[in-house]
């Protein structure tokens, strides 16, 4: 995913290494040697926070052995089949691509510290719900990365809290209440009347404006340059994979 960085000319610290993966993406196998030198010397002040540079290089070079590659470039392509199957059996009822969930995995990876195949995979799970669509959709997903960036939780279990209570708000409030998310009772009342008036549309935009109210932007304010830094490596690893396959 990091070549959309350099096209979109995004260079934040952590992402300054996106050049590398240019230069696995044009020499194959060859250029993995320079491609993680090119990581290296970008990071910045990243590496200062590290006790030692030689042990960087050393975890590096484990990350790109054959076997960790593949599992890596396998892991990526499990979460994109799966995404694939849920819209397939659905009947794209989510209305988004998987290109455009893709896409979006791969810039909120550059914005917090999930990497983008685990957000596929929490969309994979959303994608289930038939009655949470476009707009709803992509908005349930980031703020499922709230959510759990703030709770300490798995993204996937945030993901299905959410997507619960807005493919049925009468029942589903309930669980997001028990995750931390709370509802005036006013609120609550409108939500149900909203939803038993066919507005169903309506009850769900309640319900996110106030996730928003309570967790709005703290995948974002936790962001980790490390953790992003690692994401970013893990993007070249399974590429390598790509190319061993």
């Amino acid at each position: 995913m990091l070549r959309r960085y350099v096209s979109e000319g995004k260079t934040p610290m952590a992402f300054q290494l996106a050049e590398a993966y240019v230069e696995f993406s044009s020499r194959g196998l060859g250029g993995v040697n320079s491609a993680i030198g090119k990581l290296t010397s970008s990071a910045g002040s990243v590496f200062s926070k590290l006790t030692s540079v030689q042990g960087l290089l050393a975890g590096l070079g484990a990350g790109v052995s054959f076997a960790g590659s593949l599992r890596s470039a396998r892991e990526q392509i499990a979460a994109e089949q799966k995404l694939e199957a849920v819209l397939t059996a659905t009947g794209n009822a989510a209305g988004v691509t998987a290109d455009q969930i893709g896409s979006l995995a791969s810039e909120r990876q550059r914005l917090t510290n999930f990497g983008d195949e685990v957000t596929i995979n929490a969309a994979g799970v959303l994608a289930s719900f038939k009655q949470i669509r476009g707009g709803v959709f992509t908005q349930t997903l980031e703020l499922s990365q709230d959510m759990a960036a703030l709770l300490g939780t798995n993204l996937q279990g945030a993901a299905l809290q959410l997507g619960k209570a807005l493919n049925d708000p009468a029942t589903g409030l309930t669980m997001l209440n028990r995750a931390g998310v709370t509802f005036t009772q006013s609120q609550k009342d409108m939500i149900k009347s909203l939803q038993q008036s066919g507005d169903l549309l309506g009850a769900q935009t309640v319900i996110l404006e106030e996730v928003r109210n309570q967790f709005g932007g703290t995948a974002e304010a936790m962001a980790d340059p490390l953790i992003q830094f690692g994401n970013a490596v893990g993007d070249v690893v399974e590429n390598v994979g790509f190319a061993l396959r």
